[in-house]
């Protein structure tokens, strides 16, 4: 099994790497971090990255042997979340709010435009064409006009559920993660009307919230990751239930999920039959992980406190 790590520079970003082999990143990849606690994203060839510091760091990742700083913004607060469209970043900061950053330049992205919420932050902003969702803390949705990228508008607010602990935008609907339990499926075909269509009962607290094509995925309190079946938005259907242990981070990309646990290490999961669900490879993990990117043949783990990066080459743990 052949691991390596990649050591950050000031907010646990990539500053150099041992890895003795070269993968070229393109296309998209499939991304997760604690809700509200840190954020890592790769758009294109870039990776997008914030621990627990301060600020923001724009790695470019076509040689992981020679990852290359191209750029950072600073800001005032611990950057929670983040999305991205046409060249712009919308970057959630636990102080300053929701922060326009214009990264069409990663060696000198600015901040073009700022939104700020009085009496209830902004805990997480995902883009749907030229409207974004937003959840506010203890005051439920939000939906933002974003045509004009430098002055995001609101246009809806939507009151359930108040405490969210996640949101995945596919179609035409969100899915929305209730603190309190269940999951919550809002119908966005009118943006501007956003309607509640359906809630589901899932046993246990949600602690992370993912999508990949026509499935959820949702890891609850009671250290279970389940499988949901949205083909029918109104009706969505658990389709498998994968024990993960605790303290997970988990990601879903193709048919494989990827979960890293603090009992259980590193674990790849074959799920292309929810009904025969194997794990087909494992690491050992040392620490808690708060984000997590799967840019196949590679894995990028944040390790809560080591600002370092560990990277695991998948073909090396996969079972064949």
């Amino acid at each position: 099994m052949r691991m390596r790590k990649l050591i950050f520079a000031a907010v646990a970003l990539l500053a150099w790497c041992t890895l003795e082999w070269v993968v070229p990143i393109t296309g998209h990849a499939q991304c997760a971090g604690v809700f509200g606690r840190a954020c890592v994203r790769i758009e294109g060839s870039n990776a997008f990255l914030s621990n627990t510091d301060q600020g923001l760091t724009i790695v470019n990742m076509n040689d992981p042997r020679n990852p290359e700083v191209l750029g950072c913004l600073q800001t005032k607060g611990c950057i929670i979340d983040m999305d991205f469209s046409e060249g712009f970043a919308y970057v959630v900061d636990d102080k300053e709010g929701l922060l326009i950053v214009d990264v069409r330049n990663p060696e000198r992205c600015v901040a073009v435009g700022k939104y700020h919420t009085y009496g209830g932050g902004i805990q997480s902003f995902n883009v749907f064409g030229k409207y974004a969702l937003a959840s506010i803390s203890g005051e439920g949705l939000r939906v933002f006009d974003i045509s004009n990228p430098e002055k995001p508008r609101k246009v809806a607010s939507l009151d359930t559920p108040e405490k969210i602990q996640g949101i995945a935008v596919v179609a035409d609907h969100a899915y929305v993660a209730n603190f309190n339990g269940g999951l919550h499926i809002i119908d966005l075909r009118q943006p501007e009307q956003p309607v509640q269509v359906a809630v589901m009962d899932i046993p246990g607290r949600p602690r992370g919230l993912g999508i990949s094509e026509s499935r959820l995925f949702m890891n609850t309190s009671e250290r279970k990751m389940h499988l949901i079946d949205i083909e029918s938005p109104k009706e969505p259907q658990i389709s498998a239930t994968i024990d993960i242990g605790g303290s997970p981070v988990a990601v879903v990309a193709g048919n494989r999920a990827y979960v890293a646990s603090l009992d259980r290490g590193f674990m790849v999961f074959d799920i292309s039959n929810p009904e025969q669900v194997v794990q087909i490879g494992r690491a050992d993990l040392e620490g808690i992980c708060l984000a997590m990117c799967i840019h196949d043949p590679l894995a990028y783990l944040s390790i809560v406190g080591a600002d370092e990066v560990r990277v695991i080459d998948l073909q090396q743990i996969v079972q064949k």
